[in-house]
C-alpha cells in the first residue's frame, strides 16, 4: 500500500519547488531551478571515450544542445532543430498570473530534458456535490530533448486524496504554445489557455456531479472492475494473482476508504477509487519519485480516460 492521504505529496511539488512566492517568470525559474540556457556545440568532432582508450569522430552537420548550467547533453540535432529556452516556452505565464492564474511548482525531469511549471486556477476550484473540493492547474511544459513541443495542460486534482483526476471528457484540456517573442501573442496564448482550462473545469463539474448522482452497486463495480481489467486465465498464476490483489484494492478503496466518504456508493466514488489506486497504490518500480514522475508525463493517464468514458459515457 502508500502513504496516508493527508502525507502525500503531489507530483509535480515532489519533483520540483515550490513557486508561490514568484512575482513573474523570472522569478518562477529562479526558484523552480530552471534559470539555465542552451548551449550548441557541433559535432562535427568529438572525442569519444571507449574501452579501448579516446576516439575521435564526428557527426557533420549534427549539433550538441547542453544545459549552460551543469553541461549537460539534452539533445542532438540537426540544422533544422531550434532550441527554445525555458524562458522563451513558459513566457505566456506572465500573462496567464495577469489573468488571475497563480504560480505554483516548477522544476525538470530526466536532468532537463523535460521541464514544467505549474499555475493554480483558483477561480477554477469546484466542489463536487457542494463538499467535494476539486483543484484545478495549469501545467506549462516543454521537452529541450526534440521529443515535443511547448504546451499547457488543464490538470484535475480531488484535493481529499491528492489525485489526479485528468480525463478525456471530449472537451479541450491541452493547448499548444507557439514560440513567440510578441507580447500581443503571448497574451493571445495565456487567454486561450485560461479560459480553456474554465470551460474545461465547468464541463468536467457537471459531468462528476452526475456521477456523485448516480448510484453504483457494488456489483455494478465489480462490473466496472472486470471492464478495465479483464479476468485473465487463472493457469496464468503470477498474471491471475495480480489481477487479483488489484481488484481487492479497488473494491477496498470504494467500500471503505475515508478518502471515498463523499461519493460512495456512486459512479463518482467509482471514479474517485479508480484514480487514487492508479496513482497512490498500484505498483510502481522505482520508488516514490518514479511513482511521481508516472502521474506527472501521464503514463497512466489512458486507465483514467477508459475509466471515465465507462462511467460517465464521454
Amino acid at each position: 500500500m502508500t502513504a496516508p492521504a493527508a502525507t502525500r505529496i503531489p507530483a509535480s511539488r515532489a519533483l520540483g519547488a515550490d513557486i508561490s512566492a514568484a512575482r513573474n517568470v523570472h522569478d518562477a525559474l529562479e526558484l523552480a531551478g530552471l534559470a539555465w540556457g542552451i548551449e550548441e556545440h557541433p559535432a562535427d568532432s568529438f572525442a569519444l571515450t571507449t574501452p579501448g582508450g579516446v576516439t575521435m569522430t564526428g557527426m557533420p552537420g549534427m549539433r550538441f544542445f547542453l544545459r549552460s548550467d551543469t553541461k549537460e547533453a539534452l539533445h542532438l540535432g540537426g540544422a533544422r532543430y531550434t532550441p527554445v529556452t525555458n524562458a522563451d516556452a513558459f513566457a505566456a505565464a506572465d500573462a496567464a498570473v495577469a489573468m488571475g492564474a497563480r504560480f505554483a511548482t516548477g522544476g525538470a525531469l530526466r536532468g532537463g530534458r523535460q521541464t514544467y511549471l505549474e499555475l493554480d486556477l483558483p477561480d477554477a476550484a469546484v466542489k463536487v456535490g457542494g463538499k467535494d473540493l476539486v483543484a484545478f492547474t495549469l501545467l506549462l511544459r516543454t521537452a529541450h530533448d526534440g521529443s515535443g513541443r511547448v504546451s499547457g495542460e488543464a490538470r484535475v486534482k480531488r484535493l481529499v486524496c491528492t489525485n489526479g483526476m485528468t480525463a478525456n471528457i471530449g472537451f479541450p484540456a491541452t493547448f499548444a504554445i507557439g514560440h513567440t517573442r510578441s507580447a500581443h501573442d503571448r497574451l493571445a496564448a495565456a487567454t486561450t489557455m485560461v479560459q480553456g482550462a474554465v470551460r474545461f473545469a465547468k464541463e468536467f463539474s457537471a459531468i462528476a456531479d452526475h456521477m456523485l448522482d448516480t448510484p453504483m452497486t457494488l456489483t455494478e463495480f465489480g462490473a466496472f472492475i472486470d471492464a478495465m481489467y479483464p479476468r485473465p486465465d487463472e493457469e496464468n498464476a503470477r498474471e491471475f494473482g495480480r489481477w487479483e490483489r488489484r481488484r481487492h484494492e479497488l473494491v477496498e478503496l470504494f467500500r471503505f476508504a475515508d478518502t471515498n466518504d463523499l461519493g460512495r456508493g456512486s459512479r463518482w466514488g467509482a471514479y474517485s477509487a479508480l484514480t487514487e489506486y492508479v496513482d497512490w497504490f498500484a505498483p510502481v518500480r522505482g520508488g516514490d519519485d518514479a511513482r511521481a514522475t508516472r502521474q506527472l508525463d501521464g503514463t497512466a493517464q489512458g486507465a483514467k480516460d477508459r475509466a471515465m468514458k465507462i462511467l460517465a459515457g464521454v
